[in-house]
């Protein structure tokens, strides 16, 4: 008969053959081989070797009142056993495994394993890890953000104003807007800015956000924007619509600067957009444009 074990750090093969014991363990951290056959003789005890390799699994197994304690020095292991028959008689015996030395391919089979074992714990951390992140952005997902700048004066006009972290359309009307938090907001997909017209462009206002999709920009007609500068700071960027935002110059400019993945442009009373450009860029890197 052949069992298995596991205790802490070792791995544990042992199997009962006519005449003697055999026991091989291996260090699963250093990778390390220990293996010893046992007789009668060497055991030292007033009960025949079946009836001893039953205390020995007994043992390996800890079931109650049974132990083994596994120490190393010098290359030798010594394994103690501790049994408490029927829970009145008390029995120690040792045991000694001598490190075994490999051949070549075995050396290479034990390398191969220990870079298993290594993986799977790695890959076992990286679960625990993605689990943990989970439950944190689950969390965080409850989270709100206060869009409002802090206000240059006292007015009842400047109230807080909340969105949800995970918010996935977002339209902002007027000024005193933290254009800088728009970043936050990793599931956002569409944007929209109406009568913005404190917004200069996306680099000064420090606007950005990985996720965006679709950007809205309404009646920005202050003379204020005149400029996409800033807008690779959306790079899953893929539909644009511009209305009235009649001093707004340099869109080919800006498209031409960078790679985007914009497929759609609607412009609508953009009256500083040269239209000439605009459906020549578009026609050449095949752009969906509506004007108006």
């Amino acid at each position: 008969m052949t069992d298995s074990f596991e205790i802490e750090k070792y791995a544990i093969v042992s199997s009962l053959n006519e005449r003697n014991i055999y026991v091989k363990v291996i260090d699963r951290i250093l990778f390390m081989c220990y293996e010893a056959n046992v007789d009668s003789k060497e055991l030292r005890l007033p009960i025949e070797i079946n009836n001893t390799y039953q205390l020995m699994t007994k043992c390996f197994k800890r079931e109650p009142g049974y132990n083994a304690v596994i120490t190393i020095s010098s290359g030798i292991m010594k394994v103690l056993f501790n049994a408490l028959v029927e829970g009145y008689l008390k029995l120690s015996f040792e045991i000694i495994l001598r490190e075994k030395v490999m051949s070549n391919d075995s050396q290479l089979s034990m390398n191969f394993h220990r870079i298993e074992q290594k993986q799977e714990q790695a890959v076992q951390h990286l679960t625990e890890r993605l689990s943990q992140l989970e439950r944190l952005v689950d969390i965080i997902s409850y989270a709100e953000i206060n869009m409002i700048k802090m206000c240059h004066f006292n007015s009842h006009s400047c109230r807080d104003i909340f969105w949800k972290v995970n918010t996935t359309e977002m339209s902002l009307t007027g000024e005193y807007w933290d254009y800088s938090k728009i970043k936050l907001f990793y599931q956002l997909e569409k944007l929209t800015l109406i009568s913005c017209n404190q917004f200069v462009n996306f680099t000064n206002d420090k606007m950005n956000n990985d996720n965006v999709k679709e950007l809205y920009l309404n009646s920005l007609s202050a003379g204020n924007f005149t400029s996409l500068v800033g807008l690779d700071g959306f790079p899953k960027l893929e539909k644009l619509t511009i209305s009235g935002c009649s001093h707004l110059r340099d869109v080919v400019a800006v498209l031409n600067s960078y790679k985007h993945r914009i497929h759609t442009i609607d412009i609508k009373a953009c009256g500083s957009i040269n239209n000439t450009e605009i459906m020549t860029y578009c026609q050449k890197n095949n752009i969906k444009l509506n004007l108006a």
